[in-house]
């Protein structure tokens, strides 16, 4: 079974949450692990660039981090549940 881990992090929070997951789902046995980023909007990387701050960094760090494609969330759908959640806009709002 694959499990999908899909997130988008400017300042790092969800991306630790995410590794969290991750980590995780590597202990399950038979349980292969697909981590993805979700792409960013050119102009605010471009943004980002130009500022060189915190978020740059973040985003910098995590171009190991294949981006995110329909064929990924396709995939997902075909051979399991997928649940998308908007998980860092809640506990933002704890």
């Amino acid at each position: 079974m694959k499990i999908l881990v899909v997130y988008h992090s400017i300042c790092g929070h969800v991306q630790t949450l995410a590794k969290a997951v991750s980590e995780g789902v590597q202990e399950v046995p038979g349980v292969e692990l697909v981590q993805r980023r979700v792409h960013e909007f050119p102009e605010f990387v471009q943004h980002m660039e130009q500022e060189k701050g915190f978020s740059y960094q973040v985003y910098k760090g995590q171009q190991s981090i294949p981006e995110c494609t329909v064929d990924d969330g396709v995939r997902g759908a075909m051979e399991q549940p997928t649940y998308l959640s908007d998980f860092s806009r809640k506990i933002g709002m704890i």
